[in-house]
């Protein structure tokens, strides 16, 4: 009795007026973000949840089969309580796959984006502004265009992320990268070891050309999406190169590290190791007196000729910001 004396002093008037606010509603403070429960900048679907409520009252009211009476002001409106659904149904979908774009990305990605997600704004624009649930069309034209847009700039930003997946896949190849290859119980006769070390070089020289070259053509394809971007997107897009090649910069001082690390555990040991027996040494007696063959001050030489050169690999990887921004 109380909720139909509750709607015999509503009109039909006023309830639908609750049908001409925007389909849409971005979240801007919050207090919005703490009652729709979704993070600062998304969206939410905006009908009246007065009406939603009245639908489900309604809803269960005819269960009774007619033995309690349904206002006709609520009746009335409960004529297009199966449009209406539909039609939330629909800009859900837009909602969802505005939201799903802006979960996707992190604060510094957002920036970067910023074209692309102005661009996605101004076609959802009209659900916040003009488009209300009374108008006519909404599905036909509206939801396939903002989706149709929506599917567009997510594609976009899988790509980037595809991309960034395979530099950080190079640079962690690069880092685990022994520029030197010592050989357990290996004893080096003179001249071997360093032939060795020259050939294992070439090897490591072509895996990070090829790394090298891989991330370059990663990030030139990745550009494409933000060449003709504003200034704010092209400062964005030069962070994310100097942060790419100092990315890269600690890959390679990690696998030098590493490097210099075996080759002295193998000549020096370590806590858990004894030095391992790595050179071949002759003993010569020539003309009443006992020589090594090679020297001390050669094998000091060799082994500071392979440190020298392991760290002249680096030179076939050129700085990646200059490499891609020029």
């Amino acid at each position: 009795q109380h909720w139909v004396e509750t709607l015999d002093e509503i009109d039909s008037s006023e309830l639908q007026r609750r049908l001409e606010q925007p389909l849409i509603k971005k979240v801007t403070t919050v207090a919005e973000s703490a009652e729709f429960g979704a993070p600062l900048g998304h969206l939410v679907c905006n009908f009246d949840q007065q009406l939603l409520a009245l639908f489900t009252e309604v809803h269960y009211w005819e269960k009774f089969h007619g033995e309690f009476i349904i206002p006709y002001v609520a009746h009335d409106i409960c004529n297009q309580r199966e449009k209406l659904r539909v039609m939330r149904e629909h800009v859900m979908l837009v909602v969802r796959a505005y939201n799903d774009i802006l979960s996707d990305l992190t604060t510094d990605e957002r920036r970067l984006f910023t074209d692309h997600i102005r661009r996605l704004d101004k076609r959802i624009n009209q659900g916040l502004t003009k488009l209300t649930w009374a108008s006519r069309g909404v599905t036909e034209y509206y939801v396939r265009d903002c989706c149709a847009q929506s599917t567009e700039t997510h594609d976009i930003v899988q790509q980037f992320h595809s991309g960034k997946d395979v530099i950080s896949k190079n640079c962690k190849q690069v880092s685990s990268l022994m520029l030197v290859k010592i050989d357990k119980n290996m004893v080096y006769d003179e001249g071997v070891f360093e032939v060795k070390q020259s050939e294992h070089r070439e090897r490591a020289k072509a895996i990070l050309e090829k790394a090298h070259h891989q991330i370059k053509m990663t990030m030139k394809e990745m550009y494409v999406n933000f060449k003709d971007g504003s200034g704010e997107v092209r400062r964005e897009w030069r962070s994310f190169c100097v942060g790419t090649d100092a990315a890269v910069e600690l890959a390679l001082r990690t696998t030098v590290k590493k490097s210099l690390q075996e080759l002295s555990k193998a000549i020096n040991g370590d806590a858990k190791t004894e030095p391992q027996t790595l050179f071949r040494v002759n003993i010569v007696l020539e003309n009443n007196r006992v020589d090594y063959r090679p020297t001390m001050i050669n094998l000091t030489h060799v082994v500071n000729i392979v440190a020298k050169e392991l760290i002249s690999c680096l030179g076939v990887v050129p700085r990646l910001k200059d490499a891609v921004l020029s």
